[in-house]
């Protein structure tokens, strides 16, 4: 069997445009979650203006289970015709890799990318019990009384996992971890009392801290408009915590670079219309669509950053 060459090194045709292949039939956008989440939600809005620019229906078939590592499997599988694409989060692309050990699929290798879709923050919010009222009290109080507080997940590889490890090692503190299954349940049982912290997506923890049911220490992006008294970790003294957890676009290795410029240009035109634009913001994603060489590049250098947190912190699958 001829060996799948490295996904950085599949060449962008960049007169592609000029002769572009197009779907021919109904093109499968596997989601490797439950329905109902962000993820999901959004591909549903951005396969159907998709499918109506490309002519051919979108349909979204969620596969999850494995943190994602079934749906992208699925993907990787599949045939590499430009007919089945994955839509999946920074956790699947990025941090799955050096959390499971023994994936049977590489995502660097095995699979082509197409363009980032979307990227999205994290907040920081505390029972309004926890006495800390900014970043450098809760670091102060945890350093104090080690595995005093409790700190939620929304499951192994999740953005709250991930943002949570990183700030533990930058901060040498440490709490108990409550791992649940998604951030909904990790997010109703803070409300409730029942944990102290939760590295939450912005738009949900920063609605819940400016109607003052829980307490919004730090962002891991610049400051959000609706509680813009809540400084960003950098501000706070942690560069380290910033950056995004961003949802992209892929297909199956050897995928033709015709048929990848062609989607990439049409998700690329979706994403830039207002009405879209418009709608993936008021979710709290901000639109971020790229070439397929960017997003490659991305999914490298992320690789490389989430392995170093998982390695640090002797991360393993819950």
């Amino acid at each position: 069997m001829t060996p799948r060459r490295p996904l950085l090194a599949i060449p962008f045709l960049a007169g592609a445009a000029q002769a572009q292949p197009v779907p021919g039939r109904p093109i499968r956008l596997v989601v490797p979650f439950a329905a109902g989440g962000v993820t999901d939600v959004i591909a549903r809005v951005l396969g159907e203006r998709l499918g109506q620019k490309l002519g051919v229906p979108v349909i979204v078939e969620n596969r999850a289970g494995a943190n994602g590592n079934i749906g992208a499997e699925t993907v990787v599988r599949a045939e590499p015709d430009g007919h089945t694409l994955l839509m999946a989060t920074a956790g699947v692309f990025a941090v799955n890799p050096g959390l499971y050990r023994n994936l049977a699929f590489s995502t660097l290798r095995d699979l082509a990318p197409v363009s980032k879709i979307y990227d999205t923050g994290n907040i920081l919010i505390v029972h309004p019990r926890v006495p800390a009222r900014s970043v450098a009290e809760l670091v102060a109080l945890t350093r104090a009384e080690p595995n005093r507080l409790s700190l939620a997940t929304g499951g192994s590889g999740s953005s709250s996992h991930m943002f949570a490890a990183l700030f533990q090692q930058a901060a040498g503190i440490t709490w108990q971890e409550v791992p649940y299954r998604s951030n909904g349940p990790a997010l109703t049982d803070l409300l409730a009392g029942t944990v102290d912290m939760l590295f939450d997506q912005i738009p949900s923890g920063a609605a819940h801290a400016a109607a003052g049911r829980l307490r919004a220490l730090a962002v891991t992006t610049a400051r959000v408009p609706s509680i813009p008294d809540v400084p960003s970790f950098a501000e706070a003294g942690f560069p380290q915590v910033m950056g995004t957890f961003w949802v992209a676009l892929a297909a199956p290795a050897r995928t033709p670079p015709a048929m990848i410029a062609a989607l990439n240009r049409a998700v690329v035109e979706v994403l830039e219309e207002p009405a879209i634009r418009a709608r993936l913001s008021g979710m709290g994603a901000d639109p971020a669509p790229s070439t397929p060489e960017a997003l490659g590049a991305l999914i490298a250098a992320d690789s490389e950053k989430w392995g170093a947190v998982v390695r640090a912190a002797n991360l393993r699958p819950e």
